[in-house]
């Protein structure tokens, strides 16, 4: 009878200690589920957010481009900036710019047309074909004499349409493709619609071209225009 008792206790305690067992380890399991959860939420997120920061990275910006106009207009003699352009363009664009600038019509202006400085630029943007169009303003100094800043210089602003083509490389987009426009006011169009009135040709700006000499002392620094 003791032993049947006996029995009875231990049949008992086992069943106790294994349907608390069963509550420890469907507990635990529960837990290591979340965490396997938690750590592929985590990883998705952090795999995500590169992806989201190079989609923004190759978004066109007005930034971008100005940035670019800066580095490509502002310069205190022909070739002087070439360090500052080169990582906004692609190896090809950065090659045709050189051979553009070895070519004797610009060479001849070389030490003479110095500290050119971007003044201004209104920009218009395509970010689906990854193209921008500005209307820029630069400023520069033409010398009397060959490399003698002391000598008498007249100063003088220059006006310029370009069209930037820019492609995707290395997780940067990079300017391919320079082109002089021309841009005119669409009839029956509101003041900013304009109709492309340029050839095709692909042959970098020529920054000593166009300038129009005024007086040194009437020449005034143009505010930017974002």
């Amino acid at each position: 009878m003791y032993n049947q008792k006996l029995i009875k206790m231990v049949k008992r305690l086992l069943i106790g200690v294994a349907a608390v067992l069963c509550i420890i380890l469907g507990y635990s399991i529960a837990q290591v589920q979340q965490n396997l959860r938690q750590n592929s939420q985590v990883q998705e997120e952090a795999k995500q957010k590169p992806e989201e920061k190079q989609q923004e990275q190759l978004s066109l910006t007005e930034q971008q481009v100005e940035d670019f106009l800066i580095a490509y207009y502002t310069k205190k003699d022909l070739e002087e900036n070439r360090p500052r352009y080169k990582p906004f363009m692609t190896d090809s664009m950065y090659q045709e710019t050189v051979q553009e600038e070895q070519k004797p019509v610009n060479q001849t202006y070389k030490g003479y047309v110095v500290d050119q400085s971007y003044e201004s630029g209104s920009i218009y943007i395509d970010k689906t074909h990854k193209v921008a169009l500005a209307q820029i303003q630069y400023s520069s100094t033409t010398l009397a004499e060959k490399d003698n800043r002391d000598s008498k210089g007249l100063a003088g602003i220059t006006k310029a349409t370009i069209r930037l083509t820019y492609v995707e490389q290395s997780g940067k987009l990079l300017v391919n493709k320079i082109e002089p426009i021309v841009l005119t006011e669409a009839k029956g169009q509101t003041i900013g619609t304009y109709s492309d009135t340029s050839s095709s040709s692909s042959t970098p700006v020529s920054s000593t071209s166009t300038t129009t000499p005024t007086s040194s002392e009437q020449t005034t620094a143009t505010s930017s225009n974002q």
